[in-house]
């Protein structure tokens, strides 16, 4: 249940703040959304209109997080790995396993295989033309060759690379921290901590952007020069995803019972060993789940890159949306299957690295 209600709530605030897609079909359609009349705002003087729509964000975070802490404040009841001799098992499911299968494959074939089939194509042509045997004779590489020898490409992937690790490395684990202490300790204000973990999630990734330009334009950070820099991105989306880090390891937290921090400190077991032996090993599924979601998101994130790039720190998701917006289709398609492939990588080796803890783990 904590881990349900944690996506339900994530999910719903996140929904009323998605940018790239309603901008590239809704913004040529005259189709406005929240995100979107955001942006619009924020490229004129109504800078503070736009501020004024985000903290509609944050007063609804305040209840949802309010709401999620009425139906967990008895952590105790949803305890499921103890120290009495836990092993966790798997469940069959019966025929209904052809089922589940169909619905998968019916998901991925619409979700996954279809866009990527489509931009494979658009990606081998000069300009974009419906499938035959004409278009065929047109097919080249000549798309790929630009992405990847263009010095924008080249640039554009090496700043993706440093993004894709750094902005979820620091989100996990700042993100673990805080689900421990606000589960685990007795401080005060704990409470607070976790709202303020989640806030950022409610307010709109361009009012996130804004605002660090406000700050490193403002206060003379000559100690922490990143402005300009993929390091800003990646700040951006730490902060952005915080939210998520948070949801999803306070619901791993819950579920581990105190009883088996307890038991390394009566064997006179420091707390950094506990944590560092006990509980980290029990959280590393969850933990590296939250950093393929955050890594995932900073590969193609276009909201605040968009208004944090400089020429130097310009990422992948950028050269699809300027080539897309100035009518190279070949290059964003190419663009897009080579995001597509990272991110297909990405998935398959956070599954197997989890997997492989998991199985070492399940002995013991």
């Amino acid at each position: 249940m904590p881990g349900i209600l944690a996506a339900f709530v994530f999910a719903l605030t996140g929904n009323l703040e998605t940018f790239d897609i309603p901008a590239v079909m809704g913004l040529p359609a005259g189709i406005h959304l929240l995100s979107t009349k955001i942006y619009l705002l924020s490229k004129t003087d109504d800078h503070g209109i736009a501020s004024a729509l985000g903290v509609v964000f944050v007063v609804l975070a305040v209840f949802f997080v309010w709401w999620y802490s009425r139906l967990t404040r008895r952590i105790e009841s949803f305890s499921t790995v103890t120290g009495k001799g836990y092993r966790p098992r798997q469940m069959r499911i019966g025929r209904f396993k052809y089922v589940a299968v169909a619905i998968i494959m019916l998901y991925l074939g619409i979700v996954v295989m279809a866009p990527f089939l489509v931009m494979l194509w658009a990606s081998l042509l000069p300009y974009y033309q419906v499938p035959s045997w004409q278009a065929l004779q047109s097919v080249n590489l000549d798309a790929y060759k630009f992405v990847i020898t263009n010095p924008w490409g080249v640039t554009a992937m090496r700043n993706t690379l440093i993004l894709t690790f750094a902005a979820p490395t620091a989100t996990m684990l700042i993100a673990t921290l805080i689900s421990w202490f606000v589960v685990r300790s007795n401080m005060r204000g704990k409470r607070l901590l976790d709202v303020m973990a989640f806030l950022p999630h409610t307010v709109p990734s361009i009012i996130i952007a804004l605002a660090m330009i406000y700050l490193f334009l403002t206060v003379p950070w000559r100690l922490v020069p990143i402005y300009g820099t993929v390091w800003i991105i990646s700040l951006a989306i730490a902060i952005r995803y915080l939210a998520f880090g948070s949801r999803t390891m306070h619901g791993s937290v819950i579920q581990l019972h105190k009883d088996l921090e307890e038991a390394a400190q009566v064997g006179g077991v420091s707390w950094a060993k506990s944590f560092r032996y006990i509980v980290l090993p029990l959280l590393f599924p969850a933990i590296v789940s939250g950093w393929v979601f955050v890594a995932l998101h900073s590969i193609r994130e276009v909201s605040m890159a968009l208004l944090l790039y400089s020429p130097d720190s310009r990422v992948i998701s950028l050269l699809m949306w300027d080539t897309w917006h100035n009518g190279e289709v070949g290059i964003a398609a190419a663009t897009g299957v080579l995001l597509m492939i990272a991110i297909g990588i990405i998935i398959l080796a956070g599954r197997m690295v989890a997997q492989r803890r998991s199985k070492a783990k399940a002995g013991i």
